[in-house]
């Protein structure tokens, strides 16, 4: 029986952190200095309090037209930060990315400090086989994602697509849109459709 593997035994002990007063510009600038996708927030005793990735930069200060020298980690991080210890094994911790749609995931010692990071493409690097198991799960995790765009929930916001202004907005393919951008998602559908049956 093959020995499991354990986060700890893969993970990047080198992690790039930043404080959660430091600007999107100073977090950025240790993105591209060091070639990774994210920065992880820690407080005064190392213990991580939120992350950014480049996606956060893109989406939560470049795509509003804000200034990165003016807005802080605190504003854009996603917190909580989920952390695991070193001894889960490297099966779990594919769930949990998996299950929260994450692919980075801080190790913490006991006292809750930083110690190391793991990504997915770690993982598949010494447990390729788990790819299935990723398959698998990203499947049952669109399934959960389609049955919740099925409850037709509405909320008011800008529409993902043509950025108006709207009290509709209705979830599908991963965005919030308004009334008329899902009409013309769901004619695009339904041509599709027409096309497969003929």
């Amino acid at each position: 029986m093959a020995r499991s593997v354990t986060v700890g035994e893969i993970a990047q002990r080198r992690v790039v952190t930043g404080g959660e007063n430091e600007t999107a510009e100073e977090l950025a600038y240790k993105m591209r200095e060091h070639g990774i996708g994210s920065v992880v927030i820690v407080d005064e005793e190392e213990r991580p309090i939120g992350i950014v990735t480049e996606r956060d930069l893109v989406i939560k200060v470049v795509s509003r037209g804000l200034r990165p020298d003016e807005v802080v980690a605190r504003e854009i991080m996603s917190s909580p930060v989920i952390t695991v210890n070193e001894d889960v094994d490297v099966n779990e911790a594919v769930e949990i990315m998996v299950d929260k749609g994450i692919r980075r995931l801080p190790i913490v010692d006991e006292e809750g400090r930083l110690v190391g990071i793991v990504t997915m493409q770690d993982i598949l690097r010494v447990e390729p086989h788990i790819l299935r198991t990723i398959e698998e799960e990203m499947e049952r995790f669109k399934e959960e994602l389609r049955e919740a765009e099925e409850v037709e929930e509405t909320v008011e916001g800008v529409c993902d697509l043509c950025e108006t202004y709207s009290e509709e907005l209705r979830f599908v393919d991963g965005m919030w849109v308004c009334p008329e951008c899902y009409e013309e998602i769901l004619g695009r559908e339904i041509d599709e459709s027409e096309l497969e049956e003929e």
